[in-house]
């Protein structure tokens, strides 16, 4: 696929069979809140709008139930009238008038035009409170299986001996293709002419050879054209 697409170089990460559930593991706690106020004209005050966030951080920072180590606060506006809202965010204790001029600026930014006669109104308070993401380890630097283990393996019909490692990639591990890395959580098959190694990270950085092989020789007939 990568070299149908002109792809020269893939990351195949450490645990790509389970990066999915590797990432909600490493993801910061968060408690997402909103609620509904429709506050326009002489409603849309300081006192209003403080009470709502106030109201909605205790609410989201009791769910969370652990250390703050941010805080997020939107504020959906729109024009009276108008069947959509635009998300405008602000920190501290924002005037409406502050709010009004950056929902004018955003409709501006998004529509080409602002209505300076036209009544705001705050529909929707949304907090976002989130906690301190969990510490990964670092990768153990593990030693895959020696070099010299191969087996058959077939690339465009035909069986080639690719050279096979199996377990965790220690950094610095070189590896050239035909090979098949046989991973903790993932089976990695890296094609002829496609090589790399493995980063601080535990990525396998590979870049296909045979590729900028290809490009090279399109952009020297490019050039002689």
């Amino acid at each position: 696929m990568a070299r149908e697409l002109g792809i020269s170089r893939v990351l195949c990460p450490r645990a790509s069979g389970v990066l999915c559930a590797l990432g909600l593991a490493a993801a910061a706690p968060r408690h997402d809140v909103s609620r509904t106020v429709m506050l326009s004209g002489s409603e849309l005050t300081r006192e209003r709008l403080g009470e709502a966030r106030e109201e909605l951080l205790a609410e989201a920072g009791a769910a969370l139930a652990g250390e703050r180590a941010g805080v997020r606060v939107a504020y959906e506006l729109r024009y009276v009238g108008q069947a959509f809202e635009l998300s405008v965010e602000a920190s501290g204790d924002p005037a409406p008038e502050a709010l009004r001029e950056a929902f004018a600026a955003a409709h501006e930014r998004r529509y080409g035009y602002r209505d300076e006669d036209a009544p705001v109104e705050l529909v929707t308070v949304r907090v976002s409170v989130w906690g301190p993401a969990p510490r990964l380890r670092p990768q153990a630097d593990a030693a895959a299986e020696p070099e010299g283990s191969s087996a058959q393996v077939v690339f465009g019909g035909e069986a080639l001996e690719a050279s096979v490692l199996r377990g965790e990639l220690a950094s610095g591990t070189e590896v050239h293709g035909p090979a098949l890395c046989a991973l903790s959580e993932a089976t990695l098959l890296v094609p002829p002419g496609w090589s790399g190694a493995v980063d601080e990270h535990g990525t396998c950085v590979l870049e296909d050879g045979m590729g900028e092989a290809r490009n090279g020789q399109s952009r020297n007939a490019r050039s002689a054209a």
